[in-house]
């Protein structure tokens, strides 16, 4: 099935399915043959299942929740230095389409020096004692404590706190960004854009007409601000290991270009972020739980 509440399902039961179902996937993904997809897809796995948790985080409770979001959270960041390493060249090659000159050579030369860098990383995720098979067991652990999930609410009310809390720390990390729009806010609002994006995608059966545009606001706005933090990432990289662009020139030249696109991305971002925060979250949650219980 998919990563969707069903007619007919009841919430316990269709909060199993999916997380069993984002467990399996995970399990499958860890055995692709390229590492870099793997890491990709697995960590999708892992950002579905924690934003699941989010939405039952009223019905599991708090303690039941954050230990099981807890350890989806330190799996992900095993991964993260080779997902790091591995976006930051997907960014500057973006950078590259449509430049010439110094530029072009310089963000050339950058990326031939993260691709360096991104073998060693790579080569830490497969063989016996490789990141991915290590996570295998836990996992298969992870998915039998799925039937343990304290879940016992009925309908709409295991749901609405946590859809509620969502919206709400949202709105907060949005009107936090545009204060102040630092990488760390920018960061920090995508996050609950994305649990937001989850959740609404969980209950999108119950109003299509408008949940399904709504979907497509959160993944829009979700992609600008994931590819804003990536360029963030890089920039950092940059700071941190002068050794990859010890050009002065060069990296002058690819932070100009970093800020340009960071710029854009943000720019895109701001009004999508309006129109999707334009109420309270007690009046976003009583809308989608009236035309949920109209759909039930």
């Amino acid at each position: 099935m998919t990563y969707r509440i069903a007619l007919g399902e009841r919430i316990a039961q269709a909060a199993r399915r999916v997380a069993r179902e984002e467990i399996d996937g995970a399990l499958q993904d860890l055995a692709r043959p390229d590492p870099d997809e793997a890491v990709h897809e697995v960590r999708k796995h892992f950002k579905r299942l924690r934003a699941l948790l989010r939405l039952l985080r009223g019905d599991l409770g708090k303690r039941a929740a954050s230990e099981r979001n807890a350890w989806y959270r330190e799996a992900a960041r095993t991964l993260s230095d080779s997902r790091d390493s591995k976006i930051v060249i997907e960014g500057v090659r973006a950078l590259i389409e449509g430049r010439q000159g110094e530029v072009r050579t310089a963000l050339d030369r950058l990326t031939a020096a993260l691709e360096a860098r991104h073998a060693e990383h790579r080569a830490r995720l497969t063989g016996p004692d490789g990141v991915l098979p290590a996570l295998a067991a836990p996992l298969r652990a992870m998915r039998d404590d799925v039937d343990r999930w304290p879940l016992s609410r009925h309908g709409f009310a295991a749901l609405a706190p946590g859809l509620r809390r969502t919206y709400r720390r949202g709105a907060r990390r949005l009107a936090a960004a545009l204060a102040e729009p630092t990488s760390e806010n920018l960061h920090a609002w995508r996050k609950r854009v994305k649990d937001l994006w989850y959740h609404v995608s969980l209950l999108e059966e119950a109003w299509p007409e408008a949940l399904d545009p709504l979907v497509l606001a959160l993944e829009a706005l979700s992609d600008r601000l994931g590819i804003d933090h990536d360029y963030a990432v890089l920039d950092a990289l940059l700071h941190a290991e002068p050794a990859l662009c010890p050009d002065p020139l060069d990296r002058a030249r690819v932070e100009t270009a970093i800020d340009e696109q960071r710029a854009r991305l943000q720019g895109e971002a701001w009004p999508l972020g309006g129109r999707i925060w334009a109420e309270d979250a007690d009046a976003f949650t009583a809308r989608i739980g009236g035309r949920w219980s109209a759909w039930r």
